[in-house]
């Protein structure tokens, strides 16, 4: 079993509230990042699945702030999970905070 990702771990419901679940994440690695048959790859080769994931991340979700510059001062928040999550699954992308809240899922 790989313990590399969340995909075939369940994370600490305490730890994360609302969770991606393994359809989710799937649904992500194929329909976002574009990893075609990401199971396969990574039971296949796990170091070329990652350089995969992480080229999708960089390539595929932009680093941005635009969004939360844009906001006037009374709306800005610290974004809750789903707000980071529907910013990466869209492909808004978001700062740093956005993505590595997301990648905290998906990275154990």
């Amino acid at each position: 079993m790989h313990t590399v990702l969340y995909f075939f771990q369940n994370p600490d419901q305490d730890d994360i509230p609302y969770p991606l679940t393994r359809k989710e994440a799937f649904h992500f690695l194929e329909n976002v990042l574009l990893i075609s048959d990401p199971a396969k790859l990574l039971k296949k080769d796990s170091v070329m699945f990652l350089n995969t994931f992480i080229h999708g991340m960089t390539t595929k979700i932009p680093f941005t702030s635009i969004p939360d510059v844009s906001k006037p001062i009374n709306d800005k928040h610290l974004p809750t999970f789903a707000e980071c999550k529907e910013a990466i699954f869209s492909r808004e992308g978001g700062d740093c905070f956005y993505k590595n809240i997301f990648l905290k899922l998906c990275l154990i």
